[in-house]
């Protein structure tokens, strides 16, 4: 094995640990919430059981709330399935308008911990026939962390995709307070993809 494929084994990996510590990160949380609320509604029916009056209203709301839980928890689990299938995929099966929302749910836990937010502004394009669905989406998720940690806390990054001169165009906009670093060197010679970066935008380009 090269340098070059070593280097992208790693990177790959890499990727694939941060989207799945994300998402499992997101899913712990909601089960020490759903497991607290459990045991409170334990606690009601043990009152209940020894003839003590509990408030309906009470366990209406306290049951709402795990319900809740478990949706929020389902929603990560589909974007992480969501996710592992985008892999699977041939190339040019899938167009982008998936990507853009897929990509930035997966990264807004992320997003939050390095005190930015991140806004999509279109998307609805065509992948370039034979594009790597996954090494896409690292290249992306790498644009992202590297603008979100060059813009600092408190900024609102706009994202999209679009259909340039140069082909598929993946874009971050915001206020950097130092020019965003590229996604490493072996994920870009694989995608065939360029990379440009100013202090208010950031450009990943994929050739026809």
């Amino acid at each position: 094995m090269d340098h070059n494929q070593d280097q992208l084994r790693r990177l790959s990996l890499d990727f694939l640990a941060q989207v799945t510590a994300n998402a499992t990160h997101e899913i712990k949380n909601e089960l020490a919430v759903m497991n607290e609320q459990s045991h409170l509604l334990q606690e009601f029916l043990e009152m209940a059981a020894k003839g003590r009056q509990v408030d309906p209203e009470r366990l209406h709301t306290l049951v709402e709330r795990i319900i809740a839980r478990v949706g929020q928890a389902d929603e990560v689990v589909k974007r992480l399935n969501a996710f592992a299938h985008s892999a699977d995929l041939k190339p040019g099966a899938l167009r982008a308008d998936g990507l853009l929302p897929l990509t930035l749910e997966m990264f807004a836990r992320r997003a939050s911990l390095l005190g930015v937010s991140v806004e999509a502004e279109g998307g609805d394009v065509e992948l370039p026939t034979g594009v790597d669905m996954f090494l896409l989406e690292a290249a992306m998720w790498y644009c992202l962390v590297n603008a979100s940690e060059a813009a600092g806390k408190g900024q609102v990054l706009k994202a999209g995709l679009e259909k340039g001169p140069e082909g598929l165009v993946f874009w971050l906009k915001g206020d950097f307070a130092q020019e965003p670093a590229p996604p490493e060197a072996a994920i870009l010679e694989s995608l065939g993809a360029s990379f440009s970066a100013g202090q208010n935008e950031v450009r990943l380009s994929l050739s026809k």
